[in-house]
Parts: structure tokens; C-alpha cells; sequence
């Protein structure tokens, strides 16, 4: 078949196209010129870095007849290629993965030879001197958020190449809240926020591991070699929670989690109760009004105010918390005063807390209650559980509490009376003071037993054995 030329002179077939010969042709050329004429052969030769003098170049192509060439590496031994200066064969050093030689042959033939040097991992992975050990990470970062990066060096790899790692990140925070990707650097990426007041209690240090890759090309069975960078995360606190009364209420409950079920804790504000004498100023707190910022690092102050219950305006509430009675004689004995009382930031009054205080004006106090006297029983030996009797007597043994503040009977209302622990194994106290045994459990000793008794003045907390 005839063959036609196009404008540049090159063949051409019936449909237009370059022939396939006249384009390998072309590109032959071309790249012997680029090599001057010299072409890649043999293929395959590789030797392990840091080989001894003497050590073979292996090589899976024979090598053309008496070659000859210039090497400060290697040398022609007349059948094989060996290593003459083994501290030149490191990669490290020579910031190339292969050595190039330019070996003429005896066919009158330039030949380029690449050897391959074969990685052994002479050194771990570095992780970067800057590298901080301390992670601040806010409670407002979001999911997917990466909260640092870190970098490694191989000195096993070329300069102009990127090293690769497997990196592995260890601790409490990988189960849920924290992931790391990447292969040349280290990504610590955030998989939920983090609560400060959830996880205080717990280890927040990481270990980030680096496991090094074979720099290709490599030897057989490639060494793996692991470096540990530990860091520490610190859970910056936000003004999330608003203030919440002292002693709280907590308890724990479950939720449904990621994981299934998990505790959570829950807390409530304290109330309070106190007591004023209907004719003094001076009001008895036995746990004193008092809230605290719910983010405990930040702690911002509080101020008070009451919201509630204090239509007369005979009550008011410091900075402290500490409640004040301005007015005694609109006081009436008997009377309660319900306060709301609130607790708010004073650098963010949209974070604010509301209790009750409940405030009774009460008879005044000058006597701890006391027992009307004293008393002694007997009880029938041959009983199971029965009520001890006064002593030559009949009637019912019952404890009774007196107190010189409530004339003229000298009974005081909120008096209660209450056996020691110890006690209430084999005796028992009714409401009305009355005291019953068992039999069964009363200690032996001798016929003769003690009861310890308390008395106890509910609203004043004075008590009295």
C-alpha cells in the first residue's frame, strides 16, 4: 500500500494517522538524545545500603561485555559489580534512593545503570522539637474541628519527599471524643465537644505513636520502628452553666449514649430554712445562702437578689448572701416568710439560679430543751415486746421534754426526742415518748439497762442528752 506524507514529512496512512513505526522511531530519537545515546540497561540492580566492601551488586540483567565506568561507590571486579566504599553507600547521606552509572561498553555503547540502594531504616520517626505538650481546647469547638497538628521527620527519606507514617492515637479521649488522620502529618480531629465538667476527673493524656513506612525501595522484612509523643489536653472552660445554690442535690441517671447506655450526673439547688426570735434582728441560718458559678474554673462572682415574698420589705440579702432583717416590729411569732432568692453573674446576667428560703419567726429562746425528770421503768421478764412502766407504778414509762422559753406548761411544740443509735436494736421511742423493748434483743446485763435519750429543739437545732 502506498503510504502518503503529511505536512511535516512524516508517514501517514489512509486515514490520516502517524504510522506506528514512524512514531516509535520518533520517539527513540528523541530520547537518545536526551541521553546521549545511552539507554537504561541492565534492569534490576539493587544493593542493601551500608553493604560491606566487596559485596555484589545483584542484578537480575547481565551486564554488558568489559564494561567500564566511574564510580567512587563501585568498581567492575571483571564479572561483577562490588562494592568498594560502604560509609558513601547510605542513603541518608546521599539524599537519593539510587546511584546512576555512565558504563561504556565493549560493543562501543554508553549505557546509563541505575542501582537501587535498598532501604534498611536506620532511624525512627522525630516528632518536631515544637511540638506542644500541652493542647488548650475550648468546650465551644465543634465535631470535626482539628484542634493541632503534628509533624514528624524521617531521616531515612529523601529531603525532597514527604515521609510516611501510620499514626496511632491512645487514651481516654479516642473511645469517643477525638480521631487522628493522616499519613505525612498528624490531624487531631474532634469527634464530640468536650464537657469540662463530665470529663474533669478523668486522664485527658494522649499518646501519639508513629510507625515509620518503607522508603521504597527497601529490604525484605522491613524493620518497623515507633516513636511516642505525649501531650495532654486541657478542657477550656465557656460560660455554659449558671450559678447553682449550695449544697446541691446531685444525682446520676442514664441516657442513651453513642455507646449505650451512660451516667450523667444531675444536680439541684439547695433550699433553706431559717429561723428569726420574733422580737431580735438576727436570723439563724443553720446552712447559710450561698451559690457558686456551675463553671468551676471560671467562678465568675455572684450577686444576690429576692425575687419573692418579701411584700413588707423587712428582708434583704447582701453580696455575701447572708439575708438581713431590717424591720422587727412587723414580725408576728409564728409567721413564715417564703423568700425567692436569686443568684446571678455579674458579668453575664443571663446565667442566673432561683431558690427558696423559708424564714419562721419563733418564740425566744433562752433554754435549751431539757427532760421534765428523770426517769426509771421496769418491764415484765417474761414479755416479748412490751411497754416499760415508771417504777412503782402502773402507768406507761413516757419521755417528756421541757423547755422554759413556753410557759406556763413549759412544753415545748418542736421539741423531739430521739434514742442513740445503738439503741434502737432492742428499744423503741413512739411519738408521744412512750418506750417499748424486745425482749429478744436487749443486752444482757445483769437486769439492770441504760437507755441514752436525746432531746432536740427543731427549730434552734439545740439539743440535749
Amino acid at each position: 500500500m502506498k503510504k502518503e506524507k503529511d505536512a511535516r514529512g512524516r508517514l501517514i496512512d489512509k486515514y490520516g494517522q502517524v504510522t506506528t513505526r514512524q512514531y516509535l522511531v520518533f520517539v527513540l530519537t528523541l530520547f537518545l538524545i536526551k541521553t546521549g545515546g545511552a539507554a537504561w540497561y541492565p534492569a534490576g540492580c539493587e544493593i542493601v545500603e551500608h553493604s560491606p566492601n566487596g559485596t555484589r551488586v545483584n542484578c537480575t540483567d547481565p551486564v554488558c561485555k568489559n564494561p567500564s565506568f566511574e564510580s567512587s561507590i563501585f568498581r567492575w571486579d571483571g564479572h561483577h559489580i562490588i562494592v568498594t566504599d560502604e560509609k558513601r553507600l547510605n542513603r541518608s547521606t546521599m539524599n537519593m534512593s539510587y546511584v546512576t552509572l555512565q558504563v561504556n561498553c565493549e560493543e562501543h555503547l554508553t549505557k546509563i545503570m541505575k542501582i537501587d540502594v535498598l532501604d534498611v531504616n536506620d532511624f525512627p520517626p522525630i516528632f518536631d522539637k515544637g511540638s506542644p505538650s500541652l493542647i488548650n481546647v475550648s468546650e465551644f469547638a465543634l465535631p470535626e474541628q482539628t484542634i493541632w497538628t503534628f509533624n514528624a521527620a524521617d531521616a531515612d527519606w529523601n529531603p525532597d519527599l514527604s515521609p510516611r507514617f501510620k499514626f496511632i492515637l491512645k487514651g481516654f479521649l479516642t473511645e469517643k471524643y477525638l480521631k487522628v488522620e493522616g499519613s505525612t502529618e498528624a490531624s487531631i480531629i474532634l469527634n464530640k465537644p468536650l464537657d469540662y465538667e463530665h470529663l474533669k476527673k478523668e486522664d485527658l493524656t494522649l499518646i501519639l505513636s508513629a510507625e515509620d513506612y518503607c522508603n521504597f525501595p527497601c529490604v525484605t522484612n522491613y524493620p518497623v520502628k515507633t516513636s511516642n509523643f505525649t501531650f495532654t489536653i486541657h478542657i477550656k472552660e465557656e460560660d455554659t452553666l449558671p450559678p447553682i445554690f449550695q449544697p446541691p442535690y446531685c444525682m446520676t441517671f442514664d441516657v442513651d449514649g453513642d455507646n449505650g447506655n451512660e451516667s450523667q450526673l444531675a444536680c439541684a439547688n439547695a433550699m433553706y430554712n431559717g429561723t428569726v426570735m420574733h422580737d431580735t434582728t438576727t436570723i439563724n441560718m443553720p446552712t447559710p445562702i450561698r451559690a457558686k458559678d456551675g463553671d468551676e474554673q471560671l467562678n465568675a462572682p455572684i450577686a444576690y437578689r429576692i425575687l419573692g415574698g418579701n411584700d413588707e420589705k423587712i428582708f434583704s440579702i447582701g453580696d455575701d448572701g447572708k439575708l438581713t432583717l431590717n424591720d422587727t416590729a412587723k414580725k408576728k411569732y409564728n409567721q413564715t416568710y417564703n423568700l425567692e432568692i436569686l443568684a446571678v453573674q455579674k458579668n453575664n446576667n443571663f446565667r442566673s439560679a432561683l431558690t427558696t428560703a423559708k424564714i419562721r419567726v419563733i418564740q425566744q429562746n433562752n433554754y435549751p430543751p431539757k427532760f421534765c425528770k428523770g426517769r426509771c421503768g421496769y418491764i415484765p421478764s417474761t414479755e416479748y415486746m412490751v411497754v416499760v412502766f415508771e417504777c412503782h407504778s402502773l402507768s406507761p414509762l413516757r419521755v417528756l421534754v421541757c423547755d422554759n422559753d413556753y410557759p406556763p406548761q413549759n412544753i415545748n411544740p418542736n421539741a423531739r426526742v430521739k434514742l442513740r443509735s445503738q439503741d434502737e436494736s432492742w428499744a423503741t421511742l413512739t411519738p408521744d415518748g412512750y418506750l417499748l423493748v424486745n425482749m429478744s434483743n436487749m443486752p444482757p446485763r445483769g437486769g439492770l439497762s441504760n437507755v441514752e435519750v436525746t432531746a432536740m429543739d427543731l427549730e434552734t437545732n439545740e439539743a440535749t442528752i
